[in-house]
This record gives C-alpha cells, structure tokens and sequence, in this order.
C-alpha cells in the first residue's frame, strides 16, 4: 500500500487538477456567492471524475484505508469531494 503521505499527495493533486479544471468557473464567479457555490460544486465533480479516471486499484485502497484510520484525511477528502466517500462505513 502506499504510505499516507503519497496518498495525501496525490488528492492533493487531483484537487488541483480539478481547480485548474474550474478556473475559469471560479474567475467568473466573482464575489457572486451563487456562482461561487455551482464552480466549488463543478470542482467536486471534477475531483471524483479524476478519481475513477487516474486512481489505480491499489491507489484507491490506500484512500479507502486512510479515510477509514485518518481523521484528518477524512475531513480533507470530504472537503475535496463534497462529502462522505461512497462504498466506505
């Protein structure tokens, strides 16, 4: 498995993936809160779609794993995603 901080790392930059997806989105938003909401939305999707595209088998268990054990995962993730990962109690 990986170590935590690989794993870490690489949400990390599959949530700047999904930024650099949205930019334009969040540029445009402005200081309009409704805007604001739909391009942080759009990057939450954009997120979980790099995850099923670019997350190996054993990649996604480390994720699943450190979720389950890591607090401070969890809350990054859920952050990241829009809330709680599906499949994992």
């Amino acid at each position: 498995m990986i170590s935590r901080e690989e794993c870490w790392n690489l949400m990390e930059e599959l949530n700047s993936q999904a930024y650099d997806a949205t930019y334009e989105m969040w540029t445009d938003a402005g200081e309009d809160e409704e805007l604001r909401e739909e391009a942080g939305e759009t990057q939450q999707s954009e997120f979980l779609e790099l995850i099923e595209e670019e997350v190996s088998d054993e990649q996604w268990e480390a994720f699943q794993h450190y979720y389950k054990t890591d607090e401070d995962f969890k809350i990054q993730y859920e952050g990241y995603a829009g809330g709680p990962m599906w499949g994992v109690e």
